[in-house]
């Protein structure tokens, strides 16, 4: 049986806008009215190609076949960290490296009986995908109950996870009953005027995790970025947007990168008091998400594979015990 690109885009998790062309379907985190504003000028070099990427996008189906074939086009590539991952019944199956061939494919084969298959997309370059053949039959799963906006920046976006599917945000979707999208671009930063309504999206809570962003940021109108002002107009309109709204607020993570940490705990504090401004926002200490080891770091700030883990597991454990998603 041979699924095509209008099955794939419904069985696709994680998306709010998909785009076909030349036969293959791609799939975006972002709706086209954001990929639209990306462009404007004086937005950061390399957001828009990032806002591309497919953090958090995976496709899930139940399926009685042994054998798969996935055909894709990668394209777009912003570092050497991406992958395709197979999860069989929420262990990870296989995983495979991209390079920038213009079609490829992947075959598996995976025991006999009814399963659960997720193909998780690459977090950091642009994945068409042609079709999915399998020897067997399949079903569709129903979405989770609670849908949630998640947005933040490079550790969001899969950076530090060299494998795409061990991400924070993939991780946390499969230890929660979150049906999440993962708006996330390596070097994003409070951006107020970015914050507006999605068209035909609307989620039933907000999870920003920023702020660890701040050096080397420009306005061009100004020639410097405003932390303080920034981040007080992000809250104040993030909460007016969603104000019906439980919004969770993660300060940055810790890091050992050769931190300015008086420079970033300022940070954190500012981020603490203009949250707890409104009474729809959360904060949640980022500080006590990931353990201070460099053993959980790619490179002393992106969490790696273990560090993604233990964030999304402490993540779910302080939704779980807020109920703030309930």
């Amino acid at each position: 049986m041979k699924l095509g690109i209008k099955t794939i885009e419904k069985l696709t998790q994680g998306a709010i806008y998909f785009e076909s062309r030349e036969g293959y379907i791609y799939s975006y985190h972002y709706s086209k009215d954001q990929l639209e504003g990306f462009k404007r000028e004086g937005f950061v070099d390399g957001w828009l190609e990032r806002a591309h990427f497919h953090g958090g996008i995976f496709v899930r189906f139940i399926t009685d076949a042994t054998e798969l074939c996935l055909t894709y086009k990668p394209s777009g590539f912003s570092s050497n960290q991406n992958t395709i991952d197979i999860y069989v019944d929420n262990n990870l199956h296989t995983s495979k490296h991209l390079d920038s061939s213009k079609k490829q494919a992947l075959s598996c084969n995976f025991r006999h009986g009814v399963k659960e298959i997720t193909i998780y997309l690459p977090f950091d370059c642009q994945l068409g995908l042609k079709s999915i053949e399998i020897n067997g039959t399949y079903r569709s799963i129903k979405k989770k109950t609670k849908k949630i906006l998640i947005i933040g920046d490079s550790i969001t976006q899969g950076y530090g996870a060299n494998i795409s599917s061990c991400a924070y945000v993939n991780a946390l979707e499969r230890k929660t009953n979150l049906d999440i999208v993962a708006q996330g671009i390596g070097g994003y930063r409070f951006e107020p005027c970015d914050i507006n309504k999605i068209e035909g999206y609307e989620p039933d809570g907000v999870i920003s995790a920023l702020g660890t962003n701040y050096y080397e940021s420009h306005h061009k109108e100004s020639g410097e970025y405003d932390y303080e002002n920034s981040t007080s107009k992000y809250f104040e309109r993030l909460s007016k947007l969603y104000s019906d709204k439980q919004i969770l607020c993660i300060t940055p993570l810790w890091r050992d990168d050769n931190v300015d940490m008086e420079r970033l705990l300022y940070c954190i504090e500012v981020i603490k008091r203009e949250a707890s401004k409104y009474e729809n926002i959360t904060i949640v200490d980022g500080f006590d998400l990931v353990p201070h080891c460099k053993s959980c770091f790619d490179d002393n700030l992106h969490p790696n594979e273990y560090g993604s883990e233990l964030y999304a597991q402490n993540l779910a454990g302080v939704i779980k015990e807020l109920g703030i998603f309930d």
